[in-house]
């Protein structure tokens, strides 16, 4: 995936590899295949045995692996609490009352009214 430090400049010397990882809580790449962020502790959870409780695994490029759960993201984006981790809670609250099916289904379209304009 040739992974990068994202924001950091051009040619600096980075060494990824397990230790590297041990060594820090927190990483953001950029990738050939997009973004990614590598949190060992994520805000609003004590890290990986508290989140692998209630992980979903997922197949995903031939590799199967656990993904945190709806819930434990709602959890971590309120604990986070960044103007843009707010946004995405209203997001996922919906997601979520749509998977709980507290949400009515479809709305009804509403009447339309037929003018003369409309049978020109």
């Amino acid at each position: 995936m040739r992974a990068r430090l994202r924001g950091a400049p051009a040619g600096l010397p980075f060494g990824l590899d397990a230790q590297t990882l041990a060594n820090g809580d927190s990483f953001t790449f950029t990738t050939d295949v997009g973004s990614l962020d590598i949190l060992a502790t994520p805000s609003g959870t004590s890290g990986y045995d508290d989140l692998a409780r209630t992980s979903e695994n997922v197949s995903a490029f031939g590799v199967e692996f656990a993904v945190a759960s709806l819930d434990d993201l709602i959890r971590m984006k309120r604990a986070a609490g960044r103007p843009k981790d707010r946004i995405e809670l209203e997001i996922l609250g919906a997601l979520r009352e749509e998977i709980d099916g507290r949400t009515s289904g479809p709305q009804p379209r509403p009447e339309r009214v037929i003018d003369e304009r409309d049978r020109a």
